[in-house]
């Protein structure tokens, strides 16, 4: 009960920050809602017990897709 709960807040925190990507005015706001965005799709992976995807998830996409 308490993974299914703390499973929909992380979902609809993805999809805010997924509408802030977007709607943000600024490229340095669009780049801090997409790693928030990307870190919470590594969350779920780890709801998921995929730790390795999660970890791949972090270290390429948050890290060296926002980079650039």
């Amino acid at each position: 009960m308490a993974t299914e709960v703390l499973w929909w807040i992380f979902a609809a925190i993805m999809v805010g920050t997924a509408i802030g990507v977007v709607a943000s005015g600024s490229v340095i706001h669009s780049a801090i809602f997409l790693i928030l965005s990307l870190s919470g799709v590594a969350v779920m992976y780890v709801f998921l017990t995929v730790e390795f995807l999660a970890l791949v998830q972090l270290l390429i996409y948050g890290g060296a897709v926002t980079v650039l």
